[in-house]
């Protein structure tokens, strides 16, 4: 059975209730469905008060269900900002659907505010990027930059699709922290 289906059937035994017993939130009735433990959750989520009348609630006559559209901006910065508060990560491919520009431009504007971690494989916020133990991806950056430098058929360019400036610049940001830190 479909969600429409169930919706218009749990309408049906709705509609069927009232009429031989009266509205839920009639007194007799309340009182009788507020002795279950989840009573006032069924009272409060099948019927709404207009007035001083009590009518179905939207979830028997209609989805609930919000349709959220991504929205479109030429803001690299309000996509980022979207994405984040959307998914909790960052998402590029999101970003090029909302911005509707290339990868290059995206990075290039973004700037300093993301960084690639080869490691994970995804962008992270330079405040992420930044901060855990950095002697660590410092080493694991050196690493793969090592491996790409001698092999421009790398298994890392392969598997993350990734420039090697990608990992040169994520190096030097954690290698500009360590040097903070030192």
């Amino acid at each position: 059975m479909d969600k429409e289906s169930i919706r218009g059937k749990l309408k049906e035994l709705y509609d069927s209730f009232v009429e031989k017993y009266g509205n839920l939130n009639k007194t007799k009735n309340r009182n009788i469905i507020n002795k279950d433990s989840y009573g006032f959750t069924v009272l409060a989520s099948l019927e709404k008060r207009i007035g001083s009348d009590w009518f179905p609630s939207d979830i028997l006559t209609r989805s609930n269900k919000v349709e959220n559209e991504e929205p479109r901006t030429s803001s690299v910065s309000e996509a980022l900002a979207y994405t984040l508060a959307m998914k909790g990560y960052i998402d590029m491919s999101m970003i090029e659907r909302i911005t509707d520009m290339e990868p290059e431009l995206i990075i290039s504007e973004l700037g300093d505010l993301v960084y690639y971690n080869p490691m994970q494989d995804y962008w992270e916020e330079s405040s992420k990027w930044n901060s855990g133990n950095i002697y660590s991806k410092i080493a694991q950056c050196e690493f793969m930059l090592a491996e790409v430098m001698n092999d421009k058929n790398s298994v890392y360019l392969e598997k993350f699709d990734i420039t090697d400036d990608e990992i040169t610049r994520a190096f030097k940001k954690l290698h500009n922290k360590q040097n903070e830190n030192d």
